[in-house]
């Protein structure tokens, strides 16, 4: 007769920590928001790198220019040649993350950020159309580098 005895105690160990580590994934979303934040900022810089309008899929698009009245008005004050979207530079740099343990939310607070995510009427009486410029959008090496982050944070268990 041949008896075999396994100790699963590791295996265990192992286990519960690994459980541990998934009850709080803040440190992971907070890795996860700052790759974010990072990419959008490159968004700026590159004056667009989206797939379509509507869509948080990063691509090869650029933002439509200025209109010429548009430019000609940012050439008056002083901000033109220039980069689309950063006349002050007040909505880039007001892109931030919030990290849940859970979740993390990547975004920002100004009041004018949505017409030029999504395009839209504004000015007096909704007569400009402002073009949609994505900015908040994530590129596929950042959903990979996303996905790095949270295997090594679960494998790394020591």
């Amino acid at each position: 007769m041949i008896t075999l005895e396994v100790d699963d105690r590791e295996v265990k160990d192992l286990l519960a920590k690994l459980q541990a580590r998934m009850h709080n994934l803040r440190p992971v979303m907070e890795e996860i928001g700052e790759l974010i934040v990072s990419s959008v900022i490159e968004n700026f810089e590159r004056e667009g790198r989206y797939a379509e309008e509507g869509s948080w899929k990063g691509g090869s698009k650029r933002w439509k220019r200025l209109s010429p009245v548009t430019e000609e008005l940012r050439r008056r004050r002083g901000h033109w040649p220039g980069k689309i979207l950063t006349e002050s530079g007040r909505l880039r740099s007001s892109i931030h993350y919030s990290a849940g343990s859970n979740e993390v939310t990547v975004g920002t607070n100004v009041v004018y950020a949505a017409i030029h995510q999504f395009g839209g009427k504004a000015g007096r009486g909704h007569k400009v159309e402002i073009p949609a410029r994505p900015y908040l959008v994530v590129q596929d090496e950042d959903l990979e580098a996303i996905e790095e982050i949270i295997i090594d944070y679960l494998i790394n268990l020591d």
